[in-house]
């Protein structure tokens, strides 16, 4: 676990992307979790829509369904390396935190600074998980 709280330079100078194929178990607990997503949470949010939303993914095999299902209802042409595609990225690493951009279009703050939040949050996570001991990685579909 990276604990130089004095150097918070050094965690920032230190934090790399790891290929999610390459992240193996341990993750971290319940409760490492939690931790992480409170300071994801902890981010620019210019008139506080919160216009994400963190979803950690226990159920890899239904994950995977979504996604796949999802695909298919997008486009008649999928290919089947595109469903093979799908399926490894919902069981890839030891843990998986999918974040979902949620901008609100009604609010006063506009949507392209709630998707600048939204990316934010992202980042957060991410300097959460390197601080907690872990890699993480970012991918999107």
């Amino acid at each position: 676990m990276f604990n130089d709280i004095s150097s918070p330079l050094s965690l920032l100078a230190t934090r790399r992307s790891g290929k999610p194929r390459d992240l193996i178990a341990p993750g971290p607990d319940p409760d490492q979790m939690d931790r992480i997503l409170e300071i994801a949470a902890r981010t620019p949010d210019h008139g506080k829509p919160a216009p994400w939303r963190f979803v950690v993914v226990d159920d890899r095999d239904a994950f995977a369904r979504l996604l796949t299902d999802a695909l298919r209802s997008a486009r008649a042409d999928v290919r089947p390396g595109e469903i093979d595609a799908a399926e490894q990225f919902a069981r890839q690493g030891a843990g998986l935190v999918v974040v979902l951009s949620t901008p609100d279009a009604e609010h006063k703050v506009p949507v392209w600074e709630q998707e600048l939040s939204a990316g934010a949050a992202c980042m957060n996570l991410l300097h959460a998980v390197h601080a907690s001991g872990f890699t993480g990685g970012w991918l999107t579909q």
